[in-house]
């Protein structure tokens, strides 16, 4: 029949942005006479799968589910009847969801350290929310710092695009807030109450680092003996020795429920790097002391040896040795040897 060889014209269409709802559009195109069924499929711009839908309405489609403050690449095609006849050539347009407010509040911890008798250094951390929960490009954070019991002192509000804050204040409680904002507005405050006083924060006991390879190294603790405080989670943070000139390398942290006694870290972690790590005890938001241990993801044998000096001694020979360069360890150092030969070549050389 002459409708199964037909082929429409591509539809022409507009896409419409609701600003009341940053995850919802609607689809409108001009009804093509002849034409009963449409089908729309949908991407954000630079990803390579499409979403299909299709509907057989002659007019609009409703769609629902998108991502807020993203651009997306859109394309409609139709034919005659459901299920017969030719599809016409995919028509295409593009657009932008608006921003959401953000929806999420920061989980945030601090570290809290007695400077002299009138002043403290507080330290906030944060991790950045997820594109899902950020509901848009996040343009920074507000920190708000109250002192307690200082009588009418204004609170201080500060702007980072870090996350992570420290301030030296006087020795004081503080109510702090942290808040993330983008385009649309600002999340739900996360409050942190600081105390004053330095008591018993013991770190955990026994940590230990395994590596797994794939750039992957687990970490595993027993709890803290003899807190005077119950232990509300854990931090574990990991960074690779610092090489000058090169800027500050990249650190990781996870912060941990109390249930957990080990984890396994892969983020910002190489194969052949030795990492120093320190596992804290939160204590009511808190850092405790750290224990610390070192552990790689995989090694192999150093490159070079250490540059190695001896000195005559009253009763023998003082050696001492600088540290082999970062690079060329290849994973954590564990230990060295020292062959003392004789000079004559006699016996066999003493190890140390």
């Amino acid at each position: 029949m002459l409708i199964d060889i037909v082929k429409p014209h591509p539809p022409e269409f507009s896409v419409e942005f609701d600003d009341s709802s940053a995850t919802n559009c609607t689809i409108r195109w001009q009804d093509e006479a002849p034409a009963q069924h449409y089908r729309l499929r949908f991407r954000p711009l630079g990803r390579h799968g499409w979403s299909t839908v299709e509907s057989f309405s002659r007019e609009k489609y409703h769609l629902q589910g998108l991502e807020p403050d993203t651009a997306y690449e859109f394309q409609l095609s139709c034919r005659i009847l459901p299920g017969r006849g030719l599809w016409s050539d995919w028509s295409s347009s593009q657009g932008s969801t608006p921003a959401a407010v953000p929806r999420v509040t920061l989980d945030v911890w601090y570290r809290q350290q007695e400077l002299d008798s009138g002043h403290q250094n507080l330290s906030f951390f944060w991790k950045a929310p997820s594109r899902s929960e950020a509901g848009g490009r996040i343009l920074g954070y507000t920190v708000t710092l109250e002192a307690l019991g200082q009588g009418k002192l204004p609170a201080q509000s500060h702007r980072t695009t870090q996350t992570s804050f420290s301030r030296v204040t006087p020795r004081a409680a503080h109510r702090v807030t942290v808040t993330a904002q983008n385009p649309r507005g600002s999340s739900v405050p996360a409050a942190v109450l600081t105390h004053l006083g330095s008591p018993d924060l013991p770190p955990p006991q026994r940590v230990c680092a395994v590596g797994l390879g794939n750039s992957s190294i687990l970490v595993s603790w027993s709890p803290p003996a003899g807190a005077a405080l119950p232990v509300g989670g854990y931090v574990v943070e990991w960074a690779e020795p610092r090489r000058e000139p090169r800027p500050q390398p990249q650190q990781g942290w996870l912060k941990l429920p109390p249930s957990r006694l080990s984890t396994v870290i892969a983020e910002h972690i190489r194969d052949n790097v030795c990492y120093q790590i320190h596992v804290s005890a939160l204590y009511q938001g808190r850092a405790g002391q750290a224990a610390s241990v070192r552990g790689n993801s995989t090694a192999q044998a150093p490159s070079a040896g250490p540059q190695m000096f001896a000195t005559p001694w009253a009763s023998g020979v003082l050696v001492s040795w600088e540290e082999i360069p970062a690079p060329q360890q290849r994973g954590c150092i564990t230990g060295y040897h020292i062959y003392l030969h004789r000079r004559d070549g006699q016996g066999q050389p003493e190890v140390h």
